[in-house]
């Protein structure tokens, strides 16, 4: 006996701009075949022939194909961020971008600041906030008060105990 029970209806995600969903099929035709690439939001259709048919060739293909599409998102601004240095080799050593791996955004960070007086205070290092005439770390995390001591002794600061009383 089969219960013939209608299944309700999956609705897919609409995409708002190019290459956000794409479908790729591998085709056969005659004794050839091809990998099959569409684009939802475009409905734009690339078809490359496929010699062996392996993973390593179909990862191949869609590398080169969206490679030559410069389909990427914007670049990341990075010029207003403050590095802690001044030489460039020191400031692109810091940033893993889409040159050092396809799969990341690229980081636009020339020309970059070359001192942090427009970024903080001016009188404190990177990171550090000041209030009054004092420069202040926030290092947030679940600690008891004993090891927060510690954390801040063995890094040359001191921790600060705020009493909040209610009136």
């Amino acid at each position: 006996m089969c219960s013939n029970t209608k299944k309700l209806l999956q609705p897919h995600f609409v995409p708002d701009r190019l290459f956000e969903k794409i479908e790729v099929d591998i085709m056969e035709f005659g004794n050839l075949n091809y990998l099959v690439i569409m684009d939802y939001y475009s409905k734009w259709i690339e078809v490359s022939e496929l010699v062996n048919k392996t993973a390593t060739e179909v990862i191949n293909v869609l590398k080169e194909t969206f490679s030559s599409l410069n389909n990427r998102e914007p670049p990341i601004n990075a010029k207003m961020n403050w590095w802690g240095f001044n030489g460039t080799a020191a400031v692109s050593g810091r940033i893993k971008d889409y040159y050092d791996f396809e799969e990341l955004l690229e980081v636009e960070f020339q020309p970059f600041l070359h001192d942090n007086t427009t970024v903080l205070s001016g009188k404190c290092a990177g990171g550090w906030t000041k209030i009054g005439d004092t420069c202040f770390l926030y290092v947030g995390g679940v600690m008891t008060f004993a090891e927060a001591k510690k954390f801040c002794e063995v890094s040359f600061c001191y921790s600060v105990l705020l009493i909040v009383s209610s009136i």
